[in-house]
């Protein structure tokens, strides 16, 4: 189950659009479930649905691992003004102890600050620049304008990891990512991105430490596609990838072929209630044991998220071997 922290520190990276295995893995938000619904940002100005008002808020969450009434992890998130979370804090030893993030006049994110250890120092800042529009295509995290990102893993200033992206003057579409993994600034790997006549991407290549290539092929819905991702540009495809988005552009399938043999090492669909919050997660995992997962969300009567009961079933019984909950406590203006 992913950690709830992975929303804020997603997008981050992801720039080969839901098929890197670099070091955007950690933060692709094309794979991370989104575990508080109630925090995204709405680019589609067609929906009719309005969220939670969360402008002031705190929440406290409870990760009961085992379902067994102990409280293993605490994490707190604070809301600005916008209802966007700036400020989360939490007791997990593999998340950082205290996590700050601005926003852009959009409500994208554009710089986080690492507390790994809660002394009060941060020890990481990751910063982007973004153009002025929110290009959802399906691909890069659903943003497509990011033109630079930098992550400072000893906050002295300089980037350690910096990735650029350039697009094309006409289409706005991404024409070029380049990549430099040690900060000396030069680029170790550069990727290029073709499109057809409906400016949907059909092919990514990259060189020298990226080396692969990608097709895309797309389905019905406008969005929806699957990628075929050639590790080492060989010739041969090493796995696959594909997503399903609903008519207000929000994911709501993935699946992940990790090996290309043609059978999904994990997929996941997702079910929205009519006022935009997930209500279910649920799907099928091969890595580590293989099994059907289940994560259902409830609210209270004012649309704030009370709870979410995560059980995987190993044994096929339909009866969940494992089960993990997670509470909200909110204190709101």
């Amino acid at each position: 189950m992913p950690a709830l922290a992975g929303w804020l520190l997603g997008g981050a990276l992801g720039c080969l659009g839901g098929a890197s295995t670099t070091a955007s893995d950690v933060s692709d938000a094309d794979t991370d479930t989104d575990v508080d619904a109630d925090t995204d940002v709405d680019t589609d100005t067609d929906t009719d649905w309005t969220p939670a008002d969360l402008a002031g808020c705190t929440a406290e969450v409870r990760t009961d691992e085992g379902d067994d009434e102990s409280v293993e992890i605490t994490r707190t998130l604070l809301y600005d003004a916008r209802g966007l979370v700036m400020e989360q804090l939490s007791d997990d030893p593999d998340e950082p102890a205290r996590l700050e993030t601005d926003h852009d006049d959009l409500g994208r994110i554009v710089e986080w600050r690492l507390d790994h250890d809660g002394d009060q120092i941060f020890d990481e800042v990751w910063t982007r620049t973004l153009g002025d529009a929110q290009i959802s295509d399906g691909l890069d995290g659903g943003i497509g304008d990011v033109t630079s990102f930098c992550r400072d893993t000893d906050a002295d200033g300089i980037c350690d990891f910096e990735e650029r992206m350039s697009h094309d003057a006409d289409t706005g579409l991404r024409s070029l990512y380049e990549l430099d993994v040690d900060g000396d600034g030069a680029f170790d790997g550069t990727c290029t991105y073709d499109y057809d006549d409906r400016d949907r991407r059909v092919a990514f290549e990259c060189t020298d430490l990226l080396i692969r290539s990608a097709q895309y092929t797309y389905g019905t819905g406008p969005l929806d596609y699957v990628v075929a991702v050639d590790l080492g540009d060989d010739g041969t495809v090493d796995n696959r990838s594909e997503r399903h988005y609903d008519a207000q552009e929000r994911l709501v399938f993935t699946a992940e072929d990790l090996d290309a043999d043609g059978v999904w090492d994990s997929d996941a669909a997702t079910t929205f209630r009519p006022d935009g919050t997930i209500e279910l997660v649920e799907g099928n995992v091969r890595q580590p044991a293989t099994g059907r997962f289940r994560e259902e969300y409830t609210y209270d009567a004012d649309g704030y998220t009370a709870e979410a009961l995560f059980g995987l079933d190993v044994t096929g019984d339909g009866v969940p071997d494992t089960r993990t909950r997670r509470t909200w406590s909110w204190s709101c203006p």
